[in-house]
């Protein structure tokens, strides 16, 4: 049975007494196809203890495997088989592979699971530092190691191929990269999104003579531009067009209460240029009608500032 799971393999000739060494053999018998596959359906699963072996889990790796089992109408042949042994109290407890499991149970197509048992470790002998070391040998460092490319690599990647081939981001070459490089189908469409996004922004940048602003709330540029926007009568705050938190303005009103800042000066930054495109034709006059209706008479004012989105390569923003 091919099958991912790998571990050191020590010298022939050297007899080491580890703890460890149950675990290597155990993980030997696996990749030789001497343990059965069996196959359980998704409700057995969810009764399966979970034995925490690492120090925290990874929720991008159990969400790509959902993917993976939705793009794929819920086959198993791209999940590697769940490793499960009996615990003293005779229950079935995952020793490898708790990813593969969330990523089953949040799967809408997936249906079973692959499964491994090893049997009852504890009445072989085994000991609990034994069972914690056989979980980790399960998913050891690789000896050639690499850093996968992350999706902001792909954004970068579609980007710059736009600018020097020309080739446009909705082209459908693109998304065939994309499944070739490993993507799932939610991934393909977020990156897609976001490389859209950039080019839009060197575009409009291009047209206007300049580059696009990016507008962090958090940077000391943007609180000194909060700052140079305040008074005593106003609360003022930074805002993205792209998410108009009416929470946080009822936030501010009630911290307030009784108080004598009566304006609320808000500004807006543009993340993309879409973005501006939807506040002027849509966001902005359906919030102003909003706003008119319920803050002013309840004895408010307030104030929209856009925020520059076009700049010079040395304009300073303030």
């Amino acid at each position: 049975m091919a099958h991912r799971l790998q571990a050191m393999r020590e010298d022939d000739n050297m007899l080491i007494d580890s703890p460890s060494m149950r675990g290597l053999e155990v993980i030997r018998s696996i990749n030789d196809g001497n343990y059965k596959v069996e196959i359980i359906t998704k409700d057995e699963l969810k009764t399966y203890r979970m034995k925490q072996i690492r120090y925290i889990t990874d929720p991008d790796l159990a969400r790509y495997i959902t993917d993976q089992l939705d793009d794929n109408d819920g086959n198993l042949d791209m999940t590697d088989p769940i490793i499960v042994f009996i615990d003293r109290e005779g229950n079935k407890v995952i020793i490898g592979g708790n990813h593969t499991r969330a990523g089953i149970l949040s799967s809408k197509k997936a249906t079973s699971a692959k499964v491994i048992n090893l049997g009852n470790l504890y009445d072989e002998g085994w000991s609990d530092a034994e069972v914690r070391m056989l979980g980790i040998l399960l998913n050891p460092k690789p000896k050639k190691r690499r850093n996968p490319s992350s999706n902001d690599d792909f954004v970068k990647t579609l980007v710059n191929n736009f600018e020097t081939d020309g080739i446009l981001i909705e082209d459908p070459h693109n998304l065939i990269f994309l499944m070739q490089a490993g993507c799932s189908s939610r991934e393909c469409t977020a990156i897609i999104s976001k490389a859209k996004d950039a080019v839009d922004k060197i575009n409009v940048g291009k047209m206007l003579g300049g580059v696009w602003k990016k507008w962090d709330p958090r940077s000391i540029e943007s609180q000194e531009t909060i700052d140079a926007f305040s008074d005593s009568k106003s609360i003022t705050w930074m805002m993205t067009s792209k998410l108009f938190d009416w929470r946080k303005i009822m936030d501010k009103v009630f911290a307030n209460m009784g108080g004598s800042r009566k304006n609320l000066r808000i500004l807006i930054h543009h993340p993309t240029p879409d973005a501006e495109s939807k506040w002027i034709n849509d966001v902005k006059p359906m919030h102003t009608k909003l706003l008119d209706t319920f803050l002013v008479p309840a004895g408010y004012t307030y104030e929209l500032i856009e925020l520059a989105t076009i700049i010079s390569e040395t304009e300073s923003v303030i």
